[in-house]
């Protein structure tokens, strides 16, 4: 039986840390455990130019602890202001490494998002030609479309018709939650690939919406049902490098997602790795797991795996109910409950 596992330092491939007040637990959090992070860009306002993005990225490091490090890269926000220009000088930019795209209202922060993906061909035309990647949310963001649905729809209606039209275009469907779309990555060539949380990985539709509602297991793209769970799972531990970690971690405070109309997100960051090494071991498939978390996502992105390595002990662990925000209590993922893996140090 493993009962220690020494893996390359992971890649968080989509991570929200927020910004002011909020960095210096979300990056200490991050810090802890990985070696690069993948910031999204939906503040208010968005991230959306090169000298934000680097402005931002200067306030990410600024709140490295000192006993850490870290290398924080970039997306910058699509946009009706989005040119063919400014994605030639991301392409050039250092830290910057894409653009992600928000249908507009379809999560946290995407007002400013897109409504109509064919407007915006001459961006991804820019972006085939210059190989800047395009990560999407894949969500219809109709209000007619069931919830449950708006993943397989997106797909279907957007991505299939986009990887047509562009071919050589980079593509990562973030925090996917079907499989659908586990089937639609495995059938893809290799320029498509997605990200997988560890909350997806743990929770079904069932652990939002029962006898109860649990607010702190809703987020966007919602869980599905059981089945779709394990397509997920069957995927992380594949060893199949078109998926790769993404937390998809953001921090909502416990007043925000306690009301009567509690908003979408899950903090998984202070134990991701922990959350996802319980999984692989539950499959049997620990041996996948460095592939997943530390590999496949840089060298997707064409970027170096870490050098540093971190330990993961198979020793129970109690989450912690609440994490101190400053002045705010942000409940994490299976807050007070019993994990069996821990960061050995």
């Amino acid at each position: 039986m493993t009962n220690i596992i020494t893996i390359k330092k992971p890649t968080d491939c989509h991570i929200h840390l927020r910004d002011d007040a909020y960095l210096k637990r979300t990056v200490a959090d991050a810090a802890a455990q990985f070696n690069t992070i993948v910031v999204m860009p939906n503040l208010t306002p968005p991230i959306a130019a090169i000298e934000d993005a680097l402005s931002y990225r200067q306030r990410i490091l600024n709140a490295v602890p000192a006993t850490d490090k870290l290398n924080p890269l970039l997306n910058l926000y699509l946009h009706k202001g989005t040119t063919a220009t400014l994605v030639k000088d991301v392409a050039n930019t250092p830290y910057i490494l894409g653009f992600k795209l928000y249908p507009r209202g379809a999560t946290t922060n995407s007002d400013a998002g897109i409504d109509d993906i064919s407007q915006f061909y001459n961006i991804f035309a820019a972006m085939e030609k210059h190989n800047v990647p395009l990560m999407i949310h894949a969500e219809d963001n109709s209000p007619t479309t069931d919830i449950f649905d708006r993943e397989c729809f997106f797909i279907d209606k957007h991505i299939t018709k986009l990887h047509k039209a562009f071919p050589e275009l980079k593509i990562t469907l973030e925090h996917i939650t079907t499989k659908e779309a586990v089937e639609f990555i495995n059938e893809s060539p290799a320029n498509l690939a997605a990200t997988i949380t560890a909350h997806h990985l743990w929770i079904n539709r069932n652990d939002v919406i029962n006898t109860k509602i649990k607010p702190h297991n809703f987020c966007l793209p919602i869980a599905k049902r059981k089945e779709h769970q394990q397509a997920l799972i069957d995927a992380a531990t594949s060893g199949n490098s078109k998926f790769f970690l993404g937390t998809d971690s953001a921090p909502h405070t416990q007043e925000d997602k306690e009301t009567a109309c509690g908003c979408a997100g899950i903090y998984t960051a202070k134990n991701a790795i922990e959350l996802y090494a319980e999984i692989f071991d539950n499959k049997g498939a620990l041996s996948q797991l460095e592939g997943f978390a530390s590999i496949n996502g840089p060298h997707f992105y064409n970027f170096s795996p870490a050098n540093d390595t971190i330990e993961i002990t198979k020793r129970q662990q109690k989450i912690e109910d609440k994490l101190e925000f400053g002045a705010s209590i942000v409940v994490p993922f299976k807050s007070n409950e019993q994990i069996n893996w821990s960061l050995a140090s």
